[in-house]
């Protein structure tokens, strides 16, 4: 069946080519009756717009692009579809696509400035533009006025940055085990030496006075199963620690299993902690304490921010906003609190 064309809804309502296209396009001129008539017409031919020919008149492509790391976690899976609610309410649609190094990211950026999105979120590009004083590829898409919105750590005074405090995350929930709990033997169990949780560990280590050299330790992976197996592991040469901070939530998860598994309780033997508050933390038995900002408040932040500079709308200096983050203490750490956020 051949593709219906406002050619096809004009000669079907008695309208010329200009008052349909008009119509359809909510053209001030157009009587609303002849608006709702054309309308009628079109869903009945069963009409979709062109957006191929809409982009190269209107020189936009109505998408927005995200690029990210971990397409896989749960977590970031809910921020992909906080987003994508923000972006389709804003008349846009999401482009998704993934790396996990620096040459990978580099290549996104050109495949997404080859696609001529309107807009383009990047995630955890921190260490890069730490290194760097800009990002060539970025510094290239600002070129051609693509708006840009940089999440994570992001530190560049030409992008727009959505920044939250993970090294405070950690640090708090270190501080809650040692001060609240009283623990004196506290691990952290992450998956990168780079990753900037970790230091807030250590800040909070040091503060106490407490020795955490030989308690960092590093899975191989970032997933439940490989958590679940290291700790078992790591308990059959290394003494019982008190407390574990596991550098996000689904590694908690894993660490919880395997501790079940070895014959430990959770809160009892160990306490355990995560980072990010994914919606299954609250679910888990012990329920999980964790700390962690609202996928929505973050896809909302990221879209204002974007749709502040599309159209070169706003070419002020970048902004950084920084979110707060809110922490849960639950089960996992030894706290049974009825109104659990804190």
């Amino acid at each position: 069946m051949a593709r219906v064309t406002i050619i096809d809804i004009a000669r079907e309502a008695g309208k010329s080519y200009t008052t349909v296209s008009r119509a359809l396009s909510d053209h001030p001129r157009i009587s609303l009756a002849t608006k709702e008539r054309i309308r009628e017409t079109a869903a009945r031919l069963g009409y979709s717009p062109n957006m191929m020919a809409r982009s190269l008149v209107e020189k936009r492509t109505h998408t927005i692009g995200l690029i990210a790391t971990e397409l896989s976690n749960p977590v970031r899976s809910e921020l992909i579809e906080a987003l994508r609610q923000q972006v389709c309410a804003s008349g846009y649609q999401l482009l998704v696509s993934g790396y996990q190094d620096e040459d990978e990211l580099s290549s996104r950026i050109r495949d997404m400035m080859g696609r001529q999105v309107d807009g383009l979120i990047v995630g955890k590009i921190a260490g890069a533009l730490e290194e760097k004083d800009f990002w060539p590829d970025l510094e290239s898409a600002l070129k051609q006025d693509i708006a840009l919105v940089a999440f994570s750590r992001a530190t560049s005074s030409h992008i727009d940055c959505l920044c939250i405090d993970y090294v405070a995350m950690a640090r708090t929930l270190t501080e809650h085990f040692i001060h609240q709990h009283g623990f004196r033997s506290v691990w952290y169990l992450g998956v990168d030496s780079r990753t900037v949780r970790q230091r807030g560990y250590f800040a909070a280590m040091r503060a106490a006075g407490l020795d955490s050299a030989k308690r960092q330790f590093l899975l191989p992976a970032r997933d439940m199963q490989t958590a679940r197996d290291a700790i078992c592991e790591l308990l059959q040469r290394e003494k019982k620690p008190e407390a574990i901070l596991c550098h996000n939530d689904i590694i908690a998860i894993g660490v919880m299993n395997g501790l079940r598994k070895c014959g430990y309780r959770v809160p009892e033997d160990i306490a355990v902690a995560g980072i990010d508050n994914h919606q299954i933390s609250s679910f888990f038995n012990p329920a999980l304490t964790t700390v962690g900002v609202a996928p929505e408040r973050v896809a909302e932040t990221m879209m204002n921010l974007l749709e502040a500079r599309l159209g070169r709308k706003n070419q002020s200096s970048a902004v950084a906003v920084h979110l707060p983050f809110e922490t849960y203490f639950r089960e996992s750490c030894g706290c049974c609190l009825n109104n659990e956020k804190e």
